[in-house]
């Protein structure tokens, strides 16, 4: 490698000019004529470097690339350089190109037929993109300086940055699938699709910026630029490491390097640049910056917009029209992979699973894409879009994948006022329907009449209004809250003594109608206090600015008044659904607390319920207060059971309270975070390791059990799978009580020795050869409890590690038994053993 630098470097004067810039269509590029960096120092005109020793450079440049990294170490980011410096030259001059392949058949590098290619370019960038994608299969991990020296070194801009005149030159380049930057790309994806999350990095920060400049790259490259939108890995990246480099390469080429040095969007792309989520802010980044270079984006100032964009006019309405095109282009690809698709258009997923991701992904991009479809020449594929993304919203979906939908059909409305009264009413109107998407109709209706001009408003406030009135009636909590706050807010907007467009439409009785509701939405109290709890989450959402990138990935609008929380889950805002969600359940556990207090008695506090159970009082209200409270029940309960015979009565955790003293010091402990019980059990040191299992219902079971028994916690692979409708139907609030840890299956082995290490007993519930009958086993009271994959069992690997196994045992045939049930009957075992010592 020494001499290839030795040789160039020798070859290059001191004094090269830079190059100046090009026109429109790459106005923020260097020129072609800038050239590249590292040891080079400048650019140096094609005229003044010898044909022959560019020819050299890049043949042995070439050879080197075989070298891996721990090999070559920082002279290989000087031969990419190099490689790079080469390759510009060859792009701006014809006749370098026929020497270099001349060079390369020479040394049997390309074949004899690459002489008779119609753009020699071809051959040479196949065999550069090649060369380099072997370089990076050579090892698995790699610095990201070398990453983007790699990805920069065969997409120069001059390729891929184009105006219409270059398209037909430059398209064997691009066009077909053994174009060879094509083959580069997906080279490059699927490489990072293997675990490069800083490769997809480098790509993505580079495909940005071309996509901001040249609208043509969405149309070659639609199916690649979707990849990587669905590229996604669990981990992110680690912080510090490759400390120098923050993004793209230090690249010395003048005016080239500020266009790439720096994100569209850097404090954007700050918050996600060590995550997966970061190629794909880039890549929608730069989707929205070419739309506002077009005048489709941009000057849109809601709530929690993205910053303005100076969009001008566009000068050359031909670059627009491809811009739009293009665009519209890139939507329906996007839009028919994801609707085609029987994955990710159905609506049987996990919450949290690879499925959840991939479709959260798609409609992040859908949205930043819907930026092309607001120009009046589109309002057909727009109104067509709002058709399909009604159809679309009927569909059970998370509030996550939901409020991107919204997004779309409040942006399209708003562009193409006209759609709010031809297919968004019509929605709202039909009352027979009733469905799970009218909540969503609600909304953006009401947000759409209020942002839309005032000559739409004077025919669709009115009616809109008319429409929500049935609505508030509803017996479906959603729904009506939607339409009663939709009902507040066209009337806060438009007051109904001051805007005459109410009377010209309702006529004075349905003004007098109106009126009357509004009276009593304002003076009720319990509807004010409802209006102020929830009103400012829901109304506070608007549609202006919805698709730039900023409110695609982070939202500044909270419920009633929460701190901003970081976002944790590809990037998706916390959805209004959710966040209503979330207060209604903090609302209710409050309720119940307090409810558990007073049926108890003891409003007065821990210290006075301790000293009542100490003392048998009762302080119970109604008909409870003078029969001694709980525990009187509970005893004339317990002798009406001798009367009659047994019968079934589950304890009531208020009646645990007072059968037990120590309720209260227990209660601290699970306020505290953990091993305490929601009634006061003291939670063992058992733990139930079922990161190996998959079905739902069996961890659901597990949860369940586990939290009955009282174990100390519950090991998952995923905690997520808690939080799904699926989970919760079966363990009925279990996994609010039993403490929750995560522990990917990959990390299984590492976690087991720390527990091992920690003084816990690994105890397999397996049969083996060596397994100890259930009955007959002593458990530790420390012990961790693995169970197995359902039908496979406990890998061997696991197994060599445990400290023992043991098997129920069974008289019949199948000998085999499910391992929520298997699971439970060893929790049942481990916690009758520490009973019986606990009362010896």
């Amino acid at each position: 490698m020494a001499g290839v630098m030795t040789l160039v470097a020798a070859a290059s004067p001191a004094d090269a000019a830079v190059g100046a810039p090009v026109e429109r269509g790459t106005s923020t590029l260097a020129a072609p004529a800038a050239a590249a960096a590292g040891s080079l120092g400048c650019y140096v005109p094609a005229g003044l470097l010898p044909a022959s020793a560019v020819c050299a450079v890049l043949r042995h440049a070439l050879d080197a690339l075989q070298w891996t990294v721990s090999e070559a170490g920082s002279e290989l980011l000087q031969l990419l350089r190099c490689l790079r410096r080469a390759w510009v030259l060859l792009v701006e001059d014809a006749q370098l190109q026929a020497a270099a392949v001349q060079e390369l058949m020479s040394s049997s590098t390309l074949p004899d037929s690459a002489a008779d290619s119609a753009c020699l370019l071809v051959p040479l960038a196949g065999v550069m993109s090649s060369s380099l994608l072997d370089l990076m299969r050579g090892s698995k991990k790699r610095p990201q300086l070398m990453y983007s020296l790699a990805v920069n070194a065969l997409l120069l801009p001059q390729l891929c940055v184009v105006d219409q005149h270059q398209q037909q030159q430059l398209a064997p380049l691009h066009e077909g699938t053994q174009a060879p930057l094509r083959c580069f790309i997906r080279g490059l994806l699927q490489q990072g699709q293997k675990g490069s999350p800083r490769l997809m990095l480098a790509l993505g920060l580079q495909l940005g910026c071309y996509v901001a400049c040249c609208p043509q790259l969405l149309v070659w490259y639609a199916d690649e630029l979707r990849q990587l939108l669905l590229f996604g890995v669990t981990t992110t990246l680690a912080a510090g490491q490759d400390a120098e480099v923050q993004g793209l390469p230090s690249l010395e080429e003048g005016q080239e390097r500020s266009m790439l040095a720096e994100p569209l969007d850097p404090e954007l792309q700050q918050a996600y640049s060590l995550t997966d989520i970061g190629p794909r802010v880039a890549l929608l980044t730069g989707l929205y910056q070419l739309a506002a270079a077009a005048g489709l984006a941009g000057h849109e100032t809601g709530s929690s917009s993205s910053r303005e964009i100076d969009t001008g006019a566009a000068s050359d309405e031909a670059w627009v029209l491809a811009v739009e095109a293009a665009g519209v282009g890139l939507w329906d690809n996007w839009l028919q992979a994801l609707v085609c698709d029987p994955v990710l258009s159905g609506d049987r997923f996990k919450v949290g699973s690879d499925v959840h991701r991939a479709k959260v992904r798609a409609w992040q991009g859908l949205t930043a894409a819907a930026n092309f479809l607001g120009s009046s020449r589109q309002r057909a594929t727009a109104a067509a879009a709002v058709k399909e993304l009604l159809a679309q919203l009927s569909v059970n979906q998370p509030p996550s994948i939901k409020q991107y939908q919204e997004a779309i059909v409040a942006h399209l409305a708003l562009r193409h006022p006209a759609l709010l009264q031809e297919l968004l009413l019509p929605q709202i109107a039909s009352v027979e329907k009733g469905g799970a998407a009218t909540g969503s109709h609600i909304l953006i209706a009401v947000q759409v009449a209020l942002h839309s001009p005032p000559e739409q408003q004077l025919g669709a406030l009115p009616q809109l209004l008319r429409l929500l009135l049935p609505w508030t009636n509803h017996h479906s909590h959603h729904i009506r809250t939607f339409a009663q706050l939709g009902f507040c807010a066209l009337l806060d907007a438009k007051p109904l003594a001051e805007w005459p467009g109410w009377e010209s439409a309702l006529g004075p009785g349905g003004v007098a109608v109106a009126g009357e509701v509004a009276r009593f939405m304002q003076t009720n109290s319990d509807f004010q206090r409802f209006r102020r709890s929830m009103g400012s989450g829901i109304l506070g959402w608007s549609p202006r600015g919805i698709t730039a990138p900023r409110r695609i990935f982070s939202c500044c609008l909270y419920l009633a008044g929460a701190e901003d929380t970081p976002v944790t889950f590809e990037g998706v805002p916390e959805a209004l659904m959710d966040r209503i969600i979330n207060f209604l359940t903090a609302e209710r556990a409050k309720l119940r607390e307090a409810a558990v207090y007073r049926v108890a008695g003891y409003e007065g506090g821990p210290s006075t319920a301790a000293a009542a159970a100490a003392a048998g009082e009762g302080h119970g209200t109604g008909a409870g207060a003078g029969s001694g409270g709980p525990s009187a029940a509970a005893a004339a309960a317990a002798a009406a059971a001798v009367a009659v015979g047994d019968y079934q009565r589950k304890v009531s955790p208020s009646e645990r309270a007072v059968l037990m003293a120590d309720v209260l010091d227990e209660l601290e402990q699970h306020q505290q975070g953990a091993q305490a019980g929601p009634a006061g059990t003291r939670r063992g040191g058992l733990v139930v390791v079922a990161s190996l299992i998959s079905k739902l219902p069996n961890l659901a079971g597990l949860a369940r059990t586990a939290e009955v028994l009282g174990a100390g916690a519950l090991v998952l692979a995923d905690r997520r799978v808690a939080a799904d409708a699926a989970f919760t139907s079966i363990s009925v609030t279990a996994e609010r009580w039993v403490p929750i840890e995560e522990v990917k299956e990959a990390a299984l082995l590492s976690w087991l020795a720390t527990k091992q290490a920690q003084g816990y007993a690994l105890v397999g519930l397996e049969q083996t050869a060596e397994s100890t009958c259930l009955p007959e086993f002593r458990f530790p009271s420390k012990t961790v409890l693995v169970l197995g994959r359902e039908k496979e069992g406990i890998p061997p690997e696991i197994i060599s590690m445990l400290d023992a196994t043991v098997e129920i045992p069974q008289l019949g045939v199948i000998r085999s038994l499910n391992v929520h049930v298997s699971g439970a009957i060893a929790m049942y075992e481990f916690t009758k053993q520490q009973l019986v010592a606990r009362n010896s």
